[in-house]
């Protein structure tokens, strides 16, 4: 069901939990996952990304409004600001690594492909649910926050002590370095 937004051209799905909105004037569906957004004509899809192109209208949503928590994945917003502040800030965190724990699971035999500009060579993995990384003939899962490694890509996962340098250096939302 669509609900209106007060001063705005926007609609939000009300009877579904995620962030998905209708935009009046452009005639496209807005969904937000991960922090992204992505659009589409109708909820069949394609689905393109579109966090860099959002119309003006999600600026304008209240902020007591309902879905006014989707203000801090709205670029130029000052929810947006503060959200790209609070991410900046290195936190800390205490791992029992006896405790932890990864499951990879593939969709098939794992497939991997070349992550571009590296002066090494890093691999990132296709076909899962997971962020697995290759390079130098291991593997690397970043799982809750926690970084494991395997000499296998579905596995035996421990928790990595260290961490090679060049996967710091990936541009997560390009897949390059």
């Amino acid at each position: 069901m669509l609900s209106p937004i007060k001063s705005t051209e926007l609609f939000y799905v009300s009877n579904t939990e995620p962030d998905l909105f209708f935009d009046n004037q452009a005639k496209h569906f807005y969904f937000l996952t991960a922090g992204r957004w992505f659009r589409a004509a109708s909820l069949e899809g394609p689905w393109f990304e579109a966090s860099t192109d959002l119309p003006l209208n999600f600026k304008q949503i209240p902020s007591d409004h309902a879905k006014a928590e989707v203000l801090f994945s709205v670029p130029g917003t000052p929810e947006a600001e503060v959200a790209v502040l609070l991410s900046s800030v290195p936190r800390r965190a205490i791992v029992n690594i006896k405790d932890a724990r990864v499951v990879v699971v593939y969709d098939g035999a794992p497939e991997f492909e070349e992550i571009g500009g590296a002066t090494v060579t890093i691999y990132f993995a296709t076909n899962t649910a997971n962020s697995v990384l290759s390079l130098d003939g291991k593997y690397y899962c970043v799982y809750n926050g926690i970084w494991f490694v395997s000499e296998f890509p579905k596995g035996l996962w421990v928790v990595a002590s260290t961490m090679p340098a060049p996967i710091d250096t990936i541009d997560p939302v390009n897949n390059s370095v």
